[in-house]
């Protein structure tokens, strides 16, 4: 393997920004912003984040292998490397200007409308989360719907933001609500989630929405933030996590936590 040159402090996608926050070495924000509430299309999905998390992988395993060139003068911008090699993570949240909405699922019509779409495009992207070989952390800024909700689940952590009132988010699989049966990759990510099968079936027949405070209380996040502190929660526990990453085991762990659950993906 040849030396990998680091990712600049920001590389933009079409629909998505992967930057490197100054404050947290080693840790990856990729922010989504597909207008106007991150619908997950084929282009969205492979453009703008699995390329992000393709590029994300090159440069940790060329950090873990010793491969990793020193940043350009130019792209640093105050970055700082990791504090050991391997050592990563990677928070995604939803748009910061408006923290209204984390993904709010797939287009339907064009999901139905693809043959492969379920297989070939949805399935991966949960498959890549759930393999990812660093810790994952969804800030979740806004609401998560359906597929979006079952993205944040894909996560090994998430923090919620916590309003009360305006502005408050909700998750929930609602489905039943327009007429659309739930494909099996998304019931396998809740089921490897979800704490009780109880709670699977109140999620899948009832498009129950979870407030902020009751997915703590029932462990579908981990815990809780003001809207103004969700995002930076985020980076701190990815910098906690990061060290976990290091000894280039952590994703073939994680994967013998849910593959009898999650076989539906491969």
């Amino acid at each position: 393997m040849a030396a990998v040159t680091p990712l600049s402090s920001t590389t933009r996608y079409p629909l998505s920004t992967l930057t490197k926050p100054a404050d947290y070495p080693g840790v990856f924000l990729l922010e989504l912003h597909s207008p106007p509430d991150n619908r997950l299309t084929e282009h969205f999905i492979k453009s703008s984040v699995i390329d992000p998390l393709l590029d994300i992988e090159r440069e940790y395993r060329a950090s873990l292998l010793g491969l990793l060139s020193p940043p350009p003068f130019e792209t640093s911008s105050g970055w700082k490397t990791p504090l050991t090699p391997g050592q990563y993570a990677l928070v995604t949240c939803g748009a910061q200007d408006k923290n209204r909405i984390y993904c709010n699922g797939l287009d339907l019509t064009e999901a139905l409308a693809l043959d492969h779409f379920f297989q070939h495009v949805l399935n991966p992207l949960y498959t890549k989360f759930l393999k990812f070989p660093i810790p994952t952390i969804a800030a979740i800024n806004g609401h998560a719907f359906a597929g979006g909700f079952c993205l944040a689940l894909a996560h090994d952590y998430r923090i919620m933001k916590d309003n009360e009132q305006k502005g408050r988010a909700m998750m929930a699989m609602n489905e039943v609500e327009f007429g659309a049966p739930v494909p099996m990759g998304l019931i396998a990510v809740i089921e490897a989630k979800f704490p009780t099968t109880k709670l699977v079936v109140k999620c899948l027949t009832e498009a129950h929405r979870f407030t902020a405070k009751e997915s703590l209380e029932l462990g579908i996040v981990d815990s809780l933030a003001p809207e103004s502190e969700v995002v930076q929660r985020s980076l701190k526990l990815g910098l906690d996590k990061s060290i976990r990453a290091t000894t280039g085991v952590y994703g073939i762990i994680k994967v013998s936590t849910t593959k009898e659950k999650t076989h539906t993906h491969n």
